[in-house]
């Protein structure tokens, strides 16, 4: 179950073998909010292999716990 509170949300466009470079975004951006990571990152498919044949157009929406 994910724990209430703060998170940074970012959407991932493309293949799960990517997804890293979401990742390093969203760390980049939570630093320049002034913010820590203080939790754990969730994974939720938005459109994935069920929905689209090609797997550059799959959506994962990241969300980071985090902190002031």
């Amino acid at each position: 179950m994910k724990p209430h509170g703060l998170y940074a949300v970012m959407d991932h466009k493309g293949s799960y073998e990517t997804l890293e470079h979401t990742y390093v975004a969203l760390k980049a951006f939570i630093q320049s909010e002034g913010l820590a990571v203080c939790g754990a990152a969730y994974e939720m498919d938005l459109y994935n292999y069920f929905t689209e044949n090609n797997p550059e157009q799959f959506v994962i929406r990241i969300s980071i716990h985090v902190c002031p």
